[in-house]
């Protein structure tokens, strides 16, 4: 389960635009990182009834089974918000900030990465909003559960 919360629904993709826009905005902020060289960003993000979440993961382009390093940020929500609307722009842009301060922190270090399954809470100006990191490879985790989900049907 990607989700911070118990979910019942699957959840509404985020627009793909966003998820794009995300990944230029991470690869620019971080293009001279030695930290990344042959690595690129992938995002994913989904708005579910009472949450929404957003997925960046840095992985590697010469062996995607290499281990990954993937943030999730996550913030409350009342009800889902209108695509087009200021408030779900700002809500975005927040979590976007969100993960280019966790992904500036872990890749400033140096050494052993501390993972940790376990959400932690933070605040930025007047957002809450929720991180954790893990080794998670996001594609291969969203191509396995599309791969359980077509065994059932047959």
């Amino acid at each position: 389960m990607l989700s911070r919360k118990q979910q019942v629904s699957e959840g509404i993709e985020i627009p793909e635009h966003w998820t794009q826009n995300t990944k230029t905005a991470l690869s620019v902020r971080f293009a001279g990182n030695p930290n990344i060289k042959n690595k690129e960003f992938s995002v994913y993000g989904k708005v579910y009834p009472d949450e929404i979440l957003l997925i960046g993961s840095l992985v590697s382009n010469e062996d995607t089974h290499q281990g990954c390093s993937t943030v999730f940020v996550s913030s409350d929500i009342k009800e889902i918000p209108d695509a087009g609307s200021k408030a779900y722009r700002g809500l975005l842009n927040s979590l976007i900030d969100a993960m280019g301060y966790i992904f500036d922190d872990f890749l400033a270090q140096t050494g052993h990465q501390n993972y940790d399954i376990q959400w932690f809470q933070e605040t930025i100006g007047k957002q809450e909003f929720f991180y954790r990191m893990s080794r998670e490879n996001i594609a291969l985790t969203l191509e396995a559960d599309r791969l359980l989900k077509e065994g059932g049907k047959g």
